[in-house]
């Protein structure tokens, strides 16, 4: 899974990307990701999901993006879109935000 922060050049980030070996249905990342967005406005983050395996390059599985001014604090689940943006229902990410104010 990667997660990317993308708005104007200063808040940029390098997408934070993790692997979960045998993740079967139900992988979980117990990841804690930390960013640093100066325009709020302008930032969108991007949930990418992949299928990693050594025998085949990576196979899309789904994403979603948003506006980082839409994400609320809390759990919340994603719902991922394939990538002619068609809904992958019941496929969601589990999340949970926590916004601090610097």
């Amino acid at each position: 899974m990667q997660v990317v922060i993308k708005g104007v050049d200063c808040c940029c980030q390098t997408c934070s990307q993790f692997v979960y070996i045998f993740a079967g249905f139900n992988p979980v990342w117990n990841e804690v990701l930390r960013f640093t967005i100066s325009v709020p406005e302008l930032a969108l983050v991007r949930f990418v999901v992949e299928d990693h395996d050594s025998t085949t390059s990576n196979d899309f599985i789904g994403q979603f993006t948003l506006p980082f001014t839409s994400l609320k604090e809390g759990y919340r689940h994603v719902h991922l879109l394939s990538k002619d943006a068609a809904s992958l229902s019941p496929a969601t990410l589990f999340i949970r935000v926590r916004i601090k104010s610097v």
